[in-house]
């Protein structure tokens, strides 16, 4: 709450981007909220990897589709070890 404000406030983004002294392209969230996470993140221009909760009403029951539907950019992982692996592929691809 440094910021002032918490997720889903693009504030906190603009100042986690800001202290890192990143573009919003150059930067990746990593999250299991679509709604706290990964949508903001999307709507500033950063990339976005998303490991699904699976828990409570407002998650889908397919997050593959969810993603390919609804949030293009977003990157579905299984697990933390899928998201590791997405955002090495993601570092390493040029921009």
């Amino acid at each position: 709450y440094r910021a002032g404000t918490a997720k889903p406030d693009p504030a906190i983004f603009r100042a986690a981007l800001r202290a890192l002294d990143v573009a919003p392209e150059e930067a990746v969230m990593i999250g299991d909220s679509l709604d706290k996470d990964v949508r903001p993140a999307l709507a500033l221009g950063m990339r976005a990897i998303w490991i699904p909760a699976g828990e409570g009403a407002s998650e889908p029951a397919d997050p593959v589709a969810t993603a390919a539907d609804s949030l293009p950019g977003a990157i579905v992982a299984r697990d933390l070890h899928e998201a590791r692996t997405r955002l090495l592929a993601l570092l390493a691809a040029p921009v």
